[in-house]
């Protein structure tokens, strides 16, 4: 519930203000990087969350320049980093059915 509601907050129209974007990541990495071994479970579920976020976020910037740009960098930057906290968290046999899908 505390990663949903993180992931959550990031996705607020306001989350660019006073740094809460940057905040939420950051502590959903925490989150995942100290989750326990029962935790597991949890965090593979996030990963299709974070890579329909990615893909709507590279979406939204095809073709397009300005200011809104920069923030949707910031936030592929930001799931990246908490696609490869959770890539590096989980064990293997448990990312062998993901990959190249």
């Amino acid at each position: 519930p505390l990663a949903k509601a993180l992931m959550a907050t990031a996705a607020r129209p306001d989350a660019e203000e006073q740094n809460l974007l940057t905040a939420s990541y950051e502590c959903i990495n925490g989150l995942i990087s100290s989750s326990a071994k029962d935790s597991m479970k949890t965090v593979k579920e996030m990963i299709p969350h974070i890579i329909d976020r990615l893909k709507a976020s590279i979406q939204k910037t095809k073709g397009k320049d300005g200011p809104n740009v920069s923030t949707h960098i910031l936030v592929q930057a930001l799931l990246c980093g908490t696609l490869q906290t959770c890539v590096q968290k989980l064990p293997l046999q448990d990312m062998q059915p993901m990959m190249d899908s």
